[in-house]
């Protein structure tokens, strides 16, 4: 079994949800590549818990003017 498949993965309302986020802002995100994500067979998107907290990470180290 590789490492990935034993990682949590959360569908995109689920995300949304659990980071107090907006799922249409996610959905963008998605869509750009900016979280790496795949879709299932239901088209749903799902995310690993690991690619969204380094999103997190990164992001919140921006500086805003």
């Amino acid at each position: 079994m590789s490492r990935t498949s034993k990682e949590r993965e959360l569908t995109a309302v689920e995300l949304a949800r659990a980071a107090g986020i907006r799922l249409d802002g996610l959905y963008v995100t998605l869509r750009s590549g900016k979280i790496p994500a795949r879709k299932d067979v239901d088209g749903e998107w799902r995310i690993t818990t690991r690619a969204f907290e380094k999103y997190m990470r990164r992001r919140s180290g921006r500086v805003t003017a």
